[in-house]
């Protein structure tokens, strides 16, 4: 689903046991939204175990409502039963990535009550 909202043609799919890994992991986390038996949002996350501090962090990964069903509050309810999983799983931060032009992302985060941190910068090393 998060691939055909990015506009992949093709996705990748991983092999069962490379999925199956990572949901065994207990640090990734999978919400879901479905109406009736459609699967129709999901986010991904993962929980960031500090080593300085004891409040873990958490990064939204991606998150992502069907075309034909966004604007319906998919998104606020995954973003609210993800923050209220959050902090009872003592967490004291969500951060959240995306690129300067993603406008429709940053004006859902926004609207989600998600503060823009201007005065930080994202750099990425491609391996």
């Amino acid at each position: 689903m998060f691939q055909r909202n990015d506009g992949v043609i093709n996705p990748n799919i991983q092999p069962k046991n490379n999925l199956t890994a990572l949901l065994n992991k207990t640090d990734f986390h999978v919400f879901v939204a479905f109406e009736g038996t459609e699967l129709v949002g999901g986010l991904t996350a993962f929980q960031l175990n500090m080593y300085k501090l004891i409040p873990s962090k958490m990064l939204l990964y991606e998150m992502g409502v069907e075309l034909n069903h966004r604007r319906h509050g998919i998104g606020r309810k995954l973003i609210k039963e993800f923050i209220d999983f959050s902090k009872k799983s003592g967490v004291n931060k969500i951060l959240v990535l995306t690129t300067t032009e993603n406008f429709e992302t940053i004006k859902f985060y926004k609207a989600t009550n998600g503060n823009l941190e201007s005065n930080h910068i994202c750099f990425s090393y491609s391996i």
